[in-house]
């Protein structure tokens, strides 16, 4: 196999010594060359540093020529770096300590014109490629190495958890007593409150640090087992997150350690976890109160309602304006009685107290039995009913009273808000998992911020003064109530089109 030719520049002003180097180079070994060559300094320096020319395997360069002399064309050729682009060998008849000094300015070897041989000089270039080659290397790796440091002292500087370095100190027998901060980032004043610690020990900083972290760092000297932890230090008066681990060998005795401040974080826990309590002890007192008021209300209620139907059916025959004072009454106790009994149910389901039988239910039965009882008001009101024929039997799970409350809730609403003559359709949908009741009016229909209010208790959406009664509890209990039997329940709703409710259920 040909080996490829080494390219050497030849800097030498001097027509026969260019040619006795040539000559002896190709004298020397069995090493192929080819040449470019320069009669100063200054052009050789230029041909070495053009990027867009073939480099070279070396440079002969004589001492001294007209423009420069060798230390000086060393010095350009190093274009501000630690070496030249290619290893340089001078020819020159100077002293010995002279040549000392080149390889100081970056020169690889040196030798003298007058005792030069073919085979001396070979050998130089030789060395000086191979020398130049090693010290490339070493170079690279020192850059590697620097570069490498950089980054970890920027990272090191730029993360915001608190992090140092440690070494343990031990007592004569073996056991840690104290350790010794050899590193810490900027960040570790600002966690701690401590400023200035490299070289300074825990106890000398904190004499009252307790042991167990002490004991921690030193169980993760000992096995290597890194450790993630949340202590107090009373010192500081502060709670820490800490992850520690082992750095380098264990004879080392070095652990690091990552950690944050997490007191304020620990109080906004705590300061949340009290409001809740707060919250739940002020949200169990209403419910106390609506329930003991309800209580109290209802029972003369009943009593008022009582005497007053008394009144309207008695033997006695009543005026024009009795009967419908009596009318009025009668109106007025049962809605109130209605708002009452409505409060004790979101009471009842918000606590907790309300206790659902969930069992196999017929929806077939459901539907026709909510159909028989809301006929007469949808007459009323001239609403026309369409209720679905269902051939096959459907069970769900369920309340068998709450589902028909709901659904009677739901029709009772599409018949206040539906228009003169109007229409209810309700229908049903069954997959394999749930089946789904709709019941859709042909009313006014809801646009997109009423929707969102929709399942709020007391909320009639701006109908506080319409002529339809209501309290604006029934979907909010319907929702609570659908939820508790695992349904879901929602509504699909265009303006001045109306409006879709539904429910869903599992099936059996």
């Amino acid at each position: 196999m040909i080996k490829p030719k080494l390219h050497i520049l030849l800097i030498e002003d001097n027509d026969e010594d260019r040619a006795d180097l040539r000559q002896m180079l190709l004298l020397g070994g069995n090493k192929r060359y080819h040449f470019s060559e320069a009669k100063l300094g200054a052009i050789g320096v230029k041909m070495l540093l053009d990027p867009a020319h073939e480099p070279y395997d070396c440079v002969l360069l004589d001492y001294d020529l007209p423009d420069m002399d060798a230390p000086e064309i060393l010095y350009a050729m190093c274009n501000g770096n630690d070496m030249p682009l290619s290893p340089v060998v001078v020819i020159t008849g100077v002293e010995v300590s002279e040549g000392q000094h080149l390889l100081g300015a970056g020169a690889q070897d040196f030798i003298g014109k007058s005792w030069t041989t073919p085979e001396s000089l070979t050998r130089a270039i030789e060395n000086a490629i191979e020398r130049f080659k090693l010290l490339n290397e070493h170079l690279s790796s020192e850059h590697m190495v620097r570069v490498s440091e950089e980054r970890y002292r920027a990272l090191f500087n730029s993360i915001d958890a608190g992090y140092a370095v440690m070494e343990l100190m031990l007592d004569q027998t073996g056991k840690v007593i104290d350790a010794r901060y050899l590193q810490v980032n900027p960040a570790f004043a600002v966690q701690t409150g401590m400023q200035n610690v490299e070289g300074e020990t825990l106890r000398g900083l904190l004499p009252e640090v307790e042991d167990h972290w002490l004991e921690t760092f030193e169980n993760v000297s000992l096995t290597g087992e890194s450790v993630r932890m949340e202590h107090y230090t009373a010192s500081l008066q502060r709670w820490f997150e800490v992850y520690a681990f082992r750095l380098g060998k264990p004879q080392l005795r070095q652990v690091a350690i990552l950690f944050t401040d997490t007191t304020e974080r620990r109080r906004i826990a705590s300061s949340l976890v009290i409001a809740k309590i707060d919250a739940e002890a002020s949200n169990q007192a209403k419910t106390d109160f609506l329930l003991q008021m309800s209580h109290e209300l209802r029972s003369p209620l009943n009593v008022m309602l009582g005497f007053t139907q008394l009144m309207e059916s008695g033997s006695s025959p009543l005026t024009p304006t009795q009967e419908n004072n009596v009318k009025q009454v009668l109106h007025a106790g049962w809605y109130l009685l209605g708002l009452i009994n409505e409060i004790l149910d979101l009471s009842s389901i918000e606590s907790g107290n309300m206790v659902l039988v969930i069992e196999e239910i017929s929806l077939n039965e459901v539907l026709s039995q909510c159909e028989e009882m809301i006929k007469p008001q949808a007459h009323d009101k001239n609403i026309a009913l369409s209720f679905p024929s269902i051939k096959q039997p459907c069970l769900v799970r369920a309340d068998s009273v709450r589902i028909k409350q709901v659904m009677l809730n739901l029709l009772t609403n599409a018949i206040k808000y539906n228009r003169n003559p109007g229409r209810i359709d309700v229908g049903y949908t069954v997959t394999s998992d749930h089946v789904r009741v709709s019941v859709v009016d042909g009313g006014q229909g809801l646009n997109k911020a009423q929707i969102d209010q929709l399942f709020q208790p007391f909320n009639r959406l701006g109908k506080d003064s319409s002529a339809e009664s209501g309290t604006g509890v029934g979907l909010v209990i319907s929702k609570l109530l659908i939820e508790r039997m695992g349904g879901k329940i929602g509504v699909e709703s265009t303006v001045g089109i109306g409006s879709c409710f539904w429910f869903q259920l599992d099936v059996v």
